[in-house]
């Protein structure tokens, strides 16, 4: 459930060429500190685009010299041009070591400017969670992080910059907690790909080997993995309601099914770790409901209305580990979108982290 989501940081998020401690004379910068940039002679870490402070990995910044330019953090002769200076990233994958809700974030929103090597006067990258841990130059101690929620914030000089769309505040939300959460590192797989080299359709599972059998008899634990709402208010998602039975009065806004696999069969019902919940927070960033999860993997909220502020994103909880769709939606029926093969760009099934 995850999917994109941040911010285009220009240079105005770290000034060009602006010192930043990440050491003195007593605790020197060295590449642990300053892994993205450079090391100057006073002990702070240089951001290593410019002519007067150029390099990288943590090494001491050079001058280039009088007919030379810093280019991909290396002096070269102007006339040069471009070095090789290693695969240019542009997009992040599943090796960044990031959360797929963080890694959805800068892809949508930061890596035009903040890839490797920065562009458009970007200073540094933000491609990999090694770079987010970085200080930020001119900004003692605050990691590169920090100060991006900081200007994500900041109405009068926001980023991404005027004539980018703003982060959103489920979006601010979402990347502030991962950074009070001390930016652990996560993973966010490749799109699996089929036998025959393309992408889909997937093999179905069903981790339990549990399936409803009992129709549409009333019960919370019915066909995990359906279409609840739209089931409810009598439609065919899917074929999944051919006879057009519906309950409107358990039509819940909010009902989905979450699954221990990205694609587990229809009816299928996986029992979630003990205290599984999904929470869903409104377009404010307030988490405006919990629900738990039950022993069917099925969910849903207490009100045929939604009685939030929309649009909204969603939070899974289980085992002390959480998964956020990061993405807004104002639908609230989870399965028309997390079904087996996955629809409007879900990847498939609600994930238990």
């Amino acid at each position: 459930m995850m999917v994109r989501v941040l911010v285009v940081m220009a240079a105005v998020l770290v000034g060009v060429g602006a010192a930043q401690g990440c050491g003195s004379a007593a605790n020197a910068c060295d590449p642990s500190l300053c892994p993205s940039g450079c090391c100057d002679s006073t002990g702070f870490c240089q951001g290593g685009v410019t002519a007067t402070a150029c390099g990288g990995n943590g090494l001491s910044c050079l001058a280039c010299g009088a007919t030379e330019t810093c280019v991909m953090q290396a002096c070269v002769p102007a006339s040069q041009g471009p070095v090789d200076a290693g695969p240019v990233i542009t997009s992040i994958n599943s090796d960044a070591g990031l959360p797929c809700e963080v890694a959805n974030l800068l892809n949508a929103r930061c890596v035009q400017c903040h890839g490797s090597p920065p562009t458009q006067a970007a200073t540094v990258p933000m491609v990999s969670q090694l770079d987010l841990l970085s200080f930020a130059p001119g900004y003692p101690g605050i990691t590169v992080a920090q100060r991006a929620v900081v200007r994500m914030k900041d109405t009068a000089a926001r980023m991404p910059p005027v004539g980018h769309d703003p982060a959103t505040p489920a979006e601010i939300y979402a990347f502030e907690q991962y950074v009070n959460a001390g930016l652990p590192a996560g993973s966010c797989a490749d799109p699996i790909v089929a036998p025959d080299g393309g992408v889909g359709p997937f093999p179905t599972t069903c981790a339990s080997n549990r399936l409803w059998t009992a129709g549409n008899a009333g019960s919370s634990t019915m066909n995990p993995g359906y279409a609840c709402r739209s089931c409810h208010l009598g439609q065919n998602f899917q074929n999944q309601n051919p006879g057009h039975v519906g309950s409107s009065f358990r039509a819940y806004y909010f009902m989905g099914t979450a699954f221990p696999g990205l694609h587990e069969k229809d009816r299928c019902s996986d029992a979630p770790p003990s205290g599984t919940t999904v929470e869903i927070i409104d377009a404010n960033g307030a988490v405006a409901v919990t629900m738990p999860v039950n022993s069917a993997g099925n969910f849903y909220s207490g009100s045929t209305q939604a009685n939030i502020a929309l649009p909204y994103t969603a939070r899974l909880k289980s085992n002390g580990r959480e998964r956020l769709m990061s993405t807004p939606q104002m639908s609230g029926d989870c399965n028309t979108c997390h079904t087996e093969q996955g629809l409007s760009a879900a990847p498939g099934r609600i994930l238990i982290p």
